[in-house]
């Protein structure tokens, strides 16, 4: 997306180009918002899942050196 200085912007995807006003900017803005938290909890729980194992499996490799 580029913003002009007078007000509206340019959104590019692919060989369309949209030329879009501050307001219609905020409404897409929001309609995406949703979205973009979603993908955030998404991302949030991969991340502790992958946090998880490997402290998971560091404890069992630590059980093990110990003889536990």
């Amino acid at each position: 997306m580029t913003h002009s200085p007078d007000g509206p912007s340019k959104l590019e995807i692919g060989d369309t180009c949209i030329d879009i006003w501050p307001q219609e900017r905020r409404m897409l803005a929001n309609q995406l918002l949703g979205d973009a938290v979603q993908y955030s909890n998404i991302q949030t729980g991969q991340d502790l899942n992958l946090l998880a194992h490997q402290v998971w499996g560091d404890l069992k490799q630590l059980r093990r050196d110990l003889g536990g």
